[in-house]
């Protein structure tokens, strides 16, 4: 999981108009899998998987099995299919937040030829 969430920061990175969503957004995702838990930071523009024992206040959790998060970051399934489909479920997100993931998620995938 780990190092699909690396490879998610740094694609958030290279594609400037993701940037224009993030820059001012400080939010913080709790990502729970059957025995682990992961933290992702969005703050200042920035992307970054936090350490369990250093993370700050999260503010949506998601939960479901490791391999559909990592579909999920890989861009090989969409927020919302997911969760209609079972594969997650999403606590504590207010809709606007949720879209916002949505869109991040959505624009951050590689584009297929």
């Amino acid at each position: 999981m780990r190092e699909d969430m690396n490879y998610f920061s740094n694609v958030i990175g290279e594609k400037t108009h993701i940037l224009q969503l993030i820059k001012k957004l400080d939010l913080c995702l709790k990502l729970q899998m059957e025995q682990e838990v992961e933290y992702l930071s969005f703050k200042g523009g920035n992307v970054e998987p936090l350490n369990s024992n250093i993370h700050s206040q999260f503010q949506i959790t998601i939960r479901g099995n490791a391999e559909y998060l990592a579909q999920l970051f890989r861009g090989e399934c969409k927020l919302r299919q997911g969760v209609r489909w079972g594969y997650f479920t999403i606590e504590d997100a207010p809709f606007r937040d949720l879209l916002l993931l949505e869109s991040i998620f959505y624009l951050a995938r590689p584009i297929s030829a």
